[in-house]
């Protein structure tokens, strides 16, 4: 169960809210820059409770986001046809999400990982840097994850 109430990206706090009103009808998460808060939805539309690990992959999608627009990287959230630059890159986090918390995962295999996926990054250095940071100054949330989930 999520008990983060916050996270810190870049010098920015985001709060979380876990009962947020959205603006888009079936989302599950929306970050608000302008106001630092992060919404995401435990119910479903259909009155489902949206399950855990759903939640944390969607949590970890909005900090995507929320680095994006620390680094103005402007990812695209459609990378493709099928695949979403952000969700990708949310994927290759939750999958190596205990290399990162180790902090064994390697400058060179989150650039083969860029260039794999053919995502359009241009600073991956700096992404890089600011996931590493990101995770390190929220290590209960992501130490939760490997915890749970792991």
């Amino acid at each position: 169960m999520l008990k983060v109430n916050e996270v810190k990206i870049g010098t920015d706090v985001y709060k979380i809210n876990y009962d947020g009103e959205m603006t888009i009808d079936n989302a599950v998460g929306q970050i608000s820059p302008a106001t630092s808060e992060i919404r995401l939805r435990k119910i479903a539309p259909n009155n489902q409770p949206i399950p855990d690990k759903q939640l944390y992959k969607t949590l970890l999608h909005e900090i995507i986001h929320a680095i994006d627009f620390v680094v103005f990287w402007n990812l695209e959230e459609k990378q493709s046809e099928s695949e979403s630059g952000i969700e990708l890159f949310a994927e290759f986090i939750v999958d190596n999400i205990e290399n990162f918390v180790m902090k064994e995962i390697t400058f060179d295999e989150f650039c083969q990982f860029c260039e794999m996926t053919e995502l359009n990054i241009k600073r991956h250095f700096m992404f890089f840097n600011m996931i590493l940071r990101v995770i390190e100054e929220n290590q209960e949330l992501f130490v939760e994850y490997v915890e749970i989930f792991g």
